[in-house]
């Protein structure tokens, strides 16, 4: 299966019809008809039964959702990724307790004070140094400062 086909399952799926899909993608609807054709004719089976009342989904199109679903939850954290790789809005700093209470605050505001203003708001956020890891790993964090080492590292 092609990338374009499974995008094209998900949007009949999530509208219930080739018309919704087709808006849904701003695309027309025979291109809809084609790309799930094509898809269907690789695979070697149908995945929608049509029906007067809309395409529903085969029991195997069913099973296939909840990858479907996976891989279109990371093609969404793909593209808001890419976004804010194109043009940040925020810087999201991670700091353990003592390190932003008692220099990253000051840092921050001499910073604003003397530079020219920064692309993107910052938030600083402070946090025990595994806590900090796992928001650093989840992209929660941008960067984060802690003291030393853990036990657990951020590598994990």
């Amino acid at each position: 299966m092609r990338l374009r086909h499974i995008e094209i399952i998900h949007a009949i799926m999530a509208s219930g019809s080739i018309s919704g899909a087709a808006r849904r993608l701003n695309v027309s609807q025979p291109n809809i008809s084609r790309v799930l054709a094509h898809a269907e004719q690789q695979l070697g089976f149908a995945l929608f039964d049509r029906r007067p009342s809309g395409l529903q989904p085969t029991s195997r199109a069913q099973r296939m959702m909840p990858e479907i679903d996976q891989l279109y939850l990371q093609l969404q954290r793909i593209d808001q990724l890419a976004q804010r790789l194109r043009a940040p809005k925020q810087l999201r700093i991670g700091a353990a307790h003592a390190i932003g209470q008692s220099l990253m605050a000051q840092v921050l505001l001499d910073y604003r004070r003397l530079a020219e203003p920064l692309p993107a708001d910052v938030e600083l956020v402070t946090g025990h140094h595994d806590t900090l890891c796992q928001d650093l790993l989840a992209d929660r964090l941008d960067l984060a400062l802690t003291f030393g080492q853990s036990l657990n590292s951020c590598a994990e």
